[in-house]
């Protein structure tokens, strides 16, 4: 069964079957392993502790998530994986795991990154920020 998530894309998500896996970039469903350049280590092994923003297209507004996650107290790792491959099963630009490898979120640059991520960690939009995880640093 998949986790859920409250950010979910406008369009249909794949089967959801017991007993077999469908590779996928929807939201709620598990991050989707891809082989990297290193010999022996997947797509997976990169995802940081906490939070990861995937981004794979170049010139991702990293310092505009980056901001986004200090003012909750958010750790946020930012991953760089420019593989078309990777681009495609993930079906967006920038795609947010959580730290149990599943997709909290996939969309464009354009995205307010703070009400997104306000949004995985559970915070109501439009409330004065709350730190999230007081006692840890913005990680990159």
């Amino acid at each position: 069964m998949k986790a859920k998530s409250s950010l979910k894309m406008p369009h249909h998500p794949p089967p959801d079957e017991p007993n077999v896996y469908v590779p996928t970039g929807y939201p709620g469903a598990r991050a989707p392993h891809l082989d990297t350049k290193e010999p022996e280590r997947s797509l997976l092994d990169l995802f940081g502790k906490d939070f990861t923003l995937l981004a794979l297209s170049p010139n991702a507004p990293r310092q505009k998530w980056e901001t986004s996650a200090q003012i909750l107290g958010l750790p946020l790792v930012f991953l760089e994986f420019l593989d078309p491959n990777a681009r495609q099963l993930y079906g967006a630009d920038l795609v947010l795991i959580r730290p149990d490898h599943h997709i909290a979120w996939r969309g464009g640059f354009d995205a307010n990154a703070e009400n997104i991520l306000a949004i995985a960690v559970g915070q109501r939009l439009g409330a004065e920020p709350k730190t999230v995880y007081p006692n840890m640093l913005l990680t990159s």
